[in-house]
């Protein structure tokens, strides 16, 4: 397909500009759970907004870390994009992991590594420099926008239900563009439809009120063995979850889901090999029944464990207390508060029920269906722009609080993003290539004007 060639030369001409930005951005720390950053990096990028065009404000009475939202009408513009993104950025830790600072934005390769970079900055900033180009391009956008950026969904979006809630008309749009998908392991662009739900609880197993010499081990419980074998309680070898309840609503995939599923794309050598270094998958799994346990399966997940001395060198200690942080991811149907009663009842029936049980966030998973309108038009988009017929995934296999668009605003939400399969969120390193930042403008600016007329 010819893009306009208008919008050629615009991006073209606008590459430094939008590079400068997206370092400008990634700068600025913008750390949630360590409240590192996010409100001096809201003020930034409210700054960005308004420079894009956006008549913008800050939110703050929803009771957590700043919203910035931004909305530009257009004069009989008929139809509403919704951008949902957020600004905050996972903790860079392990710091000496970093080949470059992770707020010192470096380009080596063609390659941009910054903490964000990926996830989510630079989904920010294509999506504002597309408003730029329609803009410059044309005088007006095609449609009328609305643009949320939310500083916690790095750590489970737990305030952003009561702006949406307060704020259904605000909202209201005919379509939503998520953050967050990329390309796959061959280069083909990603559309994920829906995301999982989410619950995070952290236990804590308490024992003496001091650490202790290990030899009174003869008299006084270990709660990191307590832990531990609370722990093997919840999850057998094969990974089936054994609390009661826990799969009673999982909503089983349709016939057109799993004929879809069958002919998807799903490098498994890639994965498996080339990225993450494993020779085999969990279970043994493969083809059909890999692509079912990743997009329609519930998991339950341990995050992370501690107790006890973990320094260099021995210790003999028996730990005052011992604490695991547990990941669930649920699918549509799944309640996080039936769910998280299940587990408590768990824990009770086996004898933790002294445990601490800490609920760090919850929320439901959320699908828009393959027939939906915005599928087509996001897919045959991205098809003309990246020249491949791109991959769209019933769901990501990740989170995030895409519910309170799709099941309470019932807005249809399609994920799209600028990073591809080696971009390291999360993790030290993380990048995207400096090409995928510029043609992720392009592929807004077509698409946003394909929707305006669809």
């Amino acid at each position: 397909m010819q893009l306009d060639p208008r919008v050629e030369a615009a991006v073209e001409a606008s590459k430094r500009e939008t590079l400068r930005s997206l370092q400008e951005l990634c700068r600025q720390p913008s750390v949630s759970a360590q409240d590192l950053g996010v409100k001096e990096c809201s003020r930034l990028l409210e700054s960005m907004m308004k420079e894009a065009g956006l008549k913008t404000r800050i939110v703050t009475e929803h009771g957590g870390q700043p919203i910035v939202y931004g909305e530009r009408w257009e004069p009989g513009a008929r139809k509403t994009v919704l951008f949902y993104n957020h600004y905050d950025v996972q903790p860079p830790e392990p710091l000496d992991e970093w080949k470059s600072g992770p707020f010192d934005p470096q380009i080596r390769d063609g390659f941009l590594y910054a903490r964000g970079a990926s996830d989510n900055k630079g989904n920010i900033i294509a999506r504002l420099q597309s408003l730029k180009t329609l803009i410059g391009v044309d005088g007006k956008l095609p449609l009328n926008v609305k643009f949320l950026a939310e500083g916690e969904e790095e750590v489970g979006s737990p305030y952003l239900y009561r702006f949406v809630e307060k704020n259904p008309a605000l909202l209201k749009a005919d379509g939503c563009l998520w953050e967050g998908a990329s390309s796959d392991a061959k280069g083909r662009p990603v559309i994920a439809l829906g995301a999982k739900g989410m619950v995070y609880i952290e236990l804590r197993a308490k024992g003496p009120n001091v650490d202790m010499h290990s030899s009174y081990s003869t008299l006084i419980e270990n709660p990191g063995w307590r832990l531990v074998e609370a722990l093997g309680s919840i999850r057998d070898k094969d990974g089936r979850v054994l609390v009661d309840g826990f799969y009673g609503d999982v909503e089983q995939p349709s016939s057109d889901e799993i004929k879809y599923l069958k002919e998807m794309p799903f490098d498994e050598e890639t994965i498996l090999k080339k990225t993450y270094g494993v020779s085999r998958f969990a279970k043994n799994l493969s083809g059909l029944e890999a692509k079912l346990e990743h997009f329609f399966r519930p998991t339950c997940n341990i995050a992370g464990v501690n107790s006890g001395y973990t320094g260099i060198g021995s210790k003999t200690v028996l730990p005052k207390s011992a604490f695991a942080k547990i990941d669930l991811r649920m699918v549509p149907r799944q309640k996080p508060d039936k769910i998280l009663e299940a587990f408590r009842s768990h824990l009770r029936a086996k004898g933790y029920g002294d445990f601490e049980f800490l609920v760090e966030s919850s929320y439901e998973a959320a699908r828009t269906p393959m027939s939906d309108p915005i599928v087509k038009v996001v897919r045959e988009t991205a098809k003309d722009i990246y020249g491949v017929e791109p991959v769209v995934h019933p769901s990501m296999a990740g989170s995030g609080p895409m519910y309170l668009f799709v099941n309470r605003l019932k807005i249809p939400t399609a994920s799209i993003g600028i990073g591809h399969f080696g971009s390291k969120i999360h993790a030290p390193n993380e990048n995207i290539r400096v090409e995928d930042l510029h043609r992720g403008t392009r592929y807004i600016v077509e698409l946003m004007r394909r929707m305006a007329h669809s």
